[in-house]
């Protein structure tokens, strides 16, 4: 039996066309339902628009893992979402300024991102909350050292009224008037001295009293001050970078979310400690990345890791401009009208509008920069000219509340405001300027102070080809090329990536590090390698009386081991700082161990000069170079001595060697050096002799550059 076709391909029966039309609709119309309702819904309910930050829920997406380059950071940061099914808006922590928002990417995990948009804001810094409540406190602590400073200057008063007041002599007969006064009794001035002195005792001592409630005060305005000055009061907002996104999604869903970015301002260096151990006959080698970061965020406790690409190189093959050669092609007339027509007037394009939230915002920063300003005239102000300017303001009130005019006071006090040399004193307020909004930073910026990095481009002659090719000067035959791409270039020969040469290593932390932003170093261990050593001892006794102690091992990494300090330690004794060379994978790694100060050397020069010839004169110079080599160990030892001799670069001066004892065992190469392996028994003592001389014509003078 033939399967049954389905509705929306039935024939529609004979008879009635009417009915047959009705079936054969009824049929396509319930399909089509039926099909729509086994989509999965395909509008979102939240769309990107201005709405779409008002809308997004926050989420907490710590940083959990930077990767550092030479000059800039590859930053990740991951949270945990709750889908539900349509589209979710979310809203990732505020960025920095300067982060290079085209390398903004997103990872939706088991959701789909249908839009990601990053664009700059600026957040405010400080809050008027913040400025009133600085400005309410530093005012009522100057209002009450006002007070304090009134009270006292009354108590003065008092003070000197009380000391004024003596007993009056008695008035002489001719010229008193009216009766005699009654006689003083005893009782009654000793009381009258012991009120006085009383009341002089109390008034002393509330004026100590103010004095030190005077200088507490002082000292919580001076830490108010301080607290202000750690306000950024030279702008109001920091320039950020707002990350939104819609996810899509299915079903309900917990999903992890992950953000990528990069921002410029860190970098870091190779460091390594190499700890000998002689009784083990090994060392051990710790290398390091010693960071330094700028950006703006602080990275706590992220997963590391070093890298030595440049991660803005290009990396597209430049293509080739065809080059011809020969007349131009030939010309074809261009018929022109005679009259130009006319130009059809353009709508201009839409505006958009000042909204609520915008003036609300303007008005909210220029009541900031208020408030700002006014924190401004008393963040740097000595506490004491806060005060005198508060009372100078009380006193022009008083002034103006009896109808004076205070114009010629309020000079003379901004002029000993100004002058003053014993206290920084505080500008008016019409002195200051307005504290501006930041401008934002460029996104090029390097933040790191020793990683500049910059672009090399022959930019100016792609331009003077694009001029000749629109009919400029006609120049000499040239290759018209475009220009070649950016090259980015540093300046610190030390960075990873100079010392890499370009490639591509990366170099993780085994654990999690914190780096502040405060450009502070930050030591992150990256890997520890111990190797079996023998050692062996090198010595040049022209320029140390020491041997050195070495040891050469094979580098059994993948990954190279780049040029960087390194730090010598005999166990758990510091012995001195190094050079650690770049070595390759499978390279030999030459690890200095310090000097031995229980090997040293003697070395003296004997010279005798003669003068030889008998028609030409010559002046010969003969050198006997005694090298003795103490060994103060309780064993034999080999030790490598190498010794040089000069090289002349003048036709007419001659050096040849003379004699050596022992035969060496290399030399001279090209530079003239000659190298002995010595055997030196324990507490024993050898002598090397090496001899040359040096002949020139009489009276010539050798110097040495």
């Amino acid at each position: 039996m033939a399967p049954s076709a389905s509705p929306a391909t039935k024939v529609p029966p004979r008879g009635d066309p009417f009915l047959a039309w009705v079936v054969y609709s009824a049929a396509v119309f319930w399909t089509s339902i039926l099909a729509l309702s086994l989509l999965p819904s395909s509008v979102p309910p939240i769309a990107a628009g201005p709405d779409l930050a008002d809308l997004a829920t926050a989420l907490d997406a710590p940083i959990v893992e930077v990767t550092v380059f030479s000059d800039r950071a590859r930053v990740r940061r991951r949270a945990q979402v709750e889908l539900a099914p349509g589209s979710t808006a979310v809203r990732w922590p505020d960025l920095p300024g300067a982060t290079l928002i085209d390398t903004v990417r997103m990872n939706g995990g088991k959701g789909v991102v249908l839009h990601v948009e990053a664009a700059p804001i600026d957040r405010e810094r400080v809050s008027i909350d913040q400025a009133d409540l600085a400005l309410d406190r530093i005012e009522n602590l100057t209002d009450q050292i006002a007070l304090l400073d009134a009270e006292r200057a009354v108590l003065g008063l008092e003070l000197g009224l009380l000391n004024a007041l003596q007993p009056a002599p008695p008035v002489p007969e001719a010229q008193r008037e009216g009766r005699p006064l009654p006689p003083l009794g005893p009782e009654i001035f000793r009381r009258a001295i012991e009120f006085i002195s009383e009341t002089q005792a109390g008034v002393r001592a509330r004026q100590r009293a103010i004095d030190v409630e005077r200088r507490l005060k002082i000292e919580a305005l001076t830490e108010a001050q301080r607290s202000v000055q750690q306000l950024d009061l030279g702008g109001f907002s920091d320039r950020r970078v707002q990350v939104l996104a819609l996810i899509g999604s299915d079903a309900r869903v917990s999903s992890e979310l992950e953000l990528e970015y990069f921002v410029p301002g860190a970098r870091w260096r190779p460091s390594y400690d190499l700890r000998f151990l002689p009784e083990q006959s090994k060392v051990v080698v710790e290398t390091f990345g010693v960071v330094e970061q700028a950006t703006g965020e602080d990275w706590g406790a992220v997963e590391l890791a070093l890298s030595t690409a440049i991660p803005g190189q290009s990396i597209a093959l430049p293509e080739l401009l065809t080059w011809t050669l020969g007349e131009a092609k030939e010309l074809i007339p261009t018929p022109r009208a005679r009259t130009t027509p006319p130009t059809i007037a353009l709508n201009p394009p839409p505006r958009a509008s000042v909204t609520t939230d915008q003036l609300e915002r303007a008005a909210r920063h220029a009541l900031l920069a208020e408030r700002l300003s006014r924190l401004g005239q008393v963040a740097e102000a000595d506490p004491e000219a806060v005060v005198y300017q508060k009372k100078t303001e009380i006193n022009f009130a008083d002034d103006e509340a009896d109808g004076t005019k205070p114009e010629a006071a309020y000079a003379e006090v901004r002029k000993r405001s100004r002058n003053s040399s014993e206290s920084k004193s505080m500008p008016p307020p019409e002195d200051r300027p307005m504290p501006t909004m930041m401008a934002p930073p460029s996104p090029t910026a390097d933040y790191a102070s020793g990683a500049t990095s910059s672009v090399e481009s022959d930019g100016d002659d792609y331009a003077e080809a694009q001029s000749i090719r629109a009919g400029g000067p006609t120049t000499s035959l040239a290759l018209f090329e475009a220009p070649p791409p950016p090259r980015i270039t540093f300046n610190d020969p030390t960075l990873p990536a100079v010392i890499a040469g370009g490639l591509d290593y990366v170099y993780r932390s085994p654990s999690r590090m914190s780096v502040p932003s405060t450009g502070a170093r930050v030591r992150a261990p990256l890997t520890t390698e111990s190797y079996p050593v023998t050692t062996y001892y090198e010595a040049t006794p022209a320029l140390a009386d020491n041997a050195f102690m070495k040891a050469t091992v094979q580098n059994q990494s993948r990954q190279p081991i780049l040029e960087g300090p390194i730090s010598i330690f005999v166990n758990d004794a510091f012995a001195g700082d190094a050079t650690m060379k770049t070595t390759g994978p499978g390279g030999r790694i030459e690890l200095p161990l310090g000097a031995d100060e229980d090997i040293r050397f003697l070395r003296k020069v004997i010279t005798k000069t003669e003068r030889e010839g008998v028609f030409s004169k010559s002046d010969i110079t003969r050198y006997q170079v005694v090298i003795e080599v103490g060994n103060y160990k309780a064993r034999p030892i080999r030790v490598g001595v190498t010794e040089v001799i000069p090289k002349s670069q003048h036709e007419k001066i001659e050096i040849e060697t003379v004699s050596l004892d022992p035969k060496p065992h290399a030399g001279p190469d090209g530079e003239g050096i000659f190298r002995w392996n010595v055997d030196v028994p324990a507490g024993k003592t050898k002598t090397l002799t090496l001899t040359y001389k040096v002949e020139r014509p009489a009276d010539w003078q050798l110097t040495q550059p």
